[in-house]
């Protein structure tokens, strides 16, 4: 889950409720979290059309999506990834052309390697939205002697994959996923996937990005819920121009909500509820409001919604 606050000099707060082991990136702390930042952030961005794509043909807009992995990240979960992000945002197009001869579903690009996606970054599709979610095949090591060097040769191929995407003349827009854990005998394998994101969050500190981790069982970062350390920002700090954005359990948002209210700032949150049509006609994802319309569709009004609007003392089927 993550709660962030945005201003001029941009401020991240990150919370991974799976207890991780030290150095793991909680940017992205598992699947479901990771879709739905990704919905949210697309909806927030997809206003601005790119000059390189020509009018669209349906109102609204469908959003063209490139989703770039390996066979361990998609080939068996990636149908589950892609569903999960159309139950969030039913406009998705996904662009890609290499899943034949790899001889898995995909809907998008991928390889067995960072390595393997680096030498076909040419051939990729120009997409203004990238969603990579690689890494994991690069550190199968067998020695624990190997994880640092590992880490780090794998952390900068997936910045090399990056800044290659970035280069493309029509994209906008690349959103990051920390390496996940996998099913594996190897423990070392998971252990050298949370060394490399451990390096990839020191690469993103250095972009002068202030970022604040928070654990449950504080094994990493400060022990607690996430909203804790965005009160004590809040209380320290000027809030001109200031925005709260919020993705994540009911409670946490409800949270966010309530610290946004005290500290009179603007809050976005990012609201799942189960879709049974995606179009608006079944009702099934309602979340009840404060305004005059005493219930609005997360499928069609959200899910990206003002904080104050949610009654969050009723929560969605």
């Amino acid at each position: 889950m993550s709660l962030t606050v945005t201003r001029k000099a941009q401020t991240c707060y990150t919370q991974d409720v799976r207890n991780p082991q030290p150095g793991t990136l909680s940017l992205m702390s598992a699947a479901a979290t990771a879709c739905r930042a990704l919905a949210a952030s697309l909806i927030l961005l997809v206003g601005a059309r790119s000059a390189c794509h020509a009018q669209p043909c349906c109102d609204p807009p469908q959003i063209p999506l490139c989703m770039i992995g390996d066979s361990i990240t998609w080939a068996g979960e990636g149908d589950h990834w892609r569903r999960l992000l159309l139950e969030r945002l039913p406009r998705l197009a996904f662009v890609g052309t290499h899943s034949a001869c790899l001889g898995y579903s995909h809907a998008g690009e991928g390889g067995n390697s960072t390595g393997t996606v680096i030498t076909r970054l040419a051939d990729l599709p120009d997409c203004p939205y990238y969603s990579l979610e690689i890494g994991t095949n690069d550190n199968s090591i067998t020695d624990p002697a190997q994880m640092e060097d590992r880490a780090a040769q794998t952390a900068q191929r997936i910045i090399d994959i990056v800044n290659g995407l970035l280069a493309k003349p029509c994209t906008r827009k690349v959103f990051l996923g920390s390496v996940l854990p996998c099913h594996t005998d190897n423990p070392l394998r998971d252990q050298t996937n949370s060394a490399t994101n451990k390096v990839l969050r020191e690469r993103f500190e250095d972009l002068g990005v202030e970022v604040h981790y928070t654990t449950e069982d504080g094994s990493f970062g400060e022990r607690g819920v996430v909203t804790a350390p965005v009160e004590e920002f809040l209380g320290k700090h000027a809030r001109r121009g200031v925005v709260l954005y919020a993705c994540g359990p009911w409670g946490m948002m409800k949270a966010a909500d309530a610290l946004a209210r005290r500290y009179d700032v603007p809050c976005e949150v990012s609201l799942e509820a189960r879709m049974g049509c995606s179009l608006g006609a079944c009702m099934g994802c309602v979340v009840r409001v404060r305004q005059e319309e005493e219930y609005v569709r997360v499928c069609q009004e959200g899910p990206v919604m003002d904080s104050r609007i949610v009654d969050w003392e009723t929560p969605p089927m």
